[in-house]
């Protein structure tokens, strides 16, 4: 015959109180859980010098539109210029001032990189955000209770160890812990 126990964190995270305190001290640790980035759709071309960029741009300026311009100049097709849908840390640190300091409509540039000099089209800018306390925080409640009964669950197997090491049954070792 065998006999076994079982103890998982479920059987604890429903008793474990959990502050508002230390809920609103762990929004604020993972405030980057609930926040979502600016991020913007892209479209570029990219040259190996300054001078064909300011071409461009100056082509652009005129009114052309950017696939013709990309085309004429580079050969790209109007994929070849997407860069999609993407936030301030996606892109090296001089595109993105230039890409996030523009508005929807703009084309910024000659703007230069390790990739060489872009234009940059910016076509949408989706809105960033930040999810509020008062929305996450009983899903943050759940998880510090979560958190904390795992926790126990490693106080709880060395008492189930020092309870048997004793000389205790099983049974009495699990009616302990």
């Amino acid at each position: 015959t065998a006999r076994v126990g079982a103890i998982d964190p479920q059987m604890f995270a429903a008793d474990i109180e959990i502050s508002d305190a230390e809920v609103e001290t762990a929004y604020q640790d993972r405030i980057d859980e609930f926040t979502t980035p600016e991020r913007r759709r892209l479209r570029q071309m990219v040259f190996d010098d300054r001078a064909a960029a300011d071409a461009a741009y100056a082509r652009l300026s005129g009114g052309e539109d950017f696939t013709a311009v990309a085309t004429d100049t580079l050969g790209w097709t109007e994929d070849d210029t997407q860069l999609g849908l993407v936030s301030r840390s996606d892109l090296d640190e001089a595109l993105s001032e230039a890409a996030f300091t523009a508005s929807t409509g703009d084309v910024t540039g000659p703007v230069e990189s390790a990739f060489g000099v872009h234009l940059i089209a910016i076509d949408e800018v989706v809105a960033g955000g930040e999810t509020s306390l008062a929305d996450v925080s009983e899903t943050i409640r759940t998880t510090l209770q979560a958190e904390a009964a795992t926790d126990m669950i490693f106080e709880k197997a060395n008492i189930l160890e020092d309870v048997l090491a004793s000389g205790a049954t099983i049974d009495e070792a699990i009616a302990e812990v």
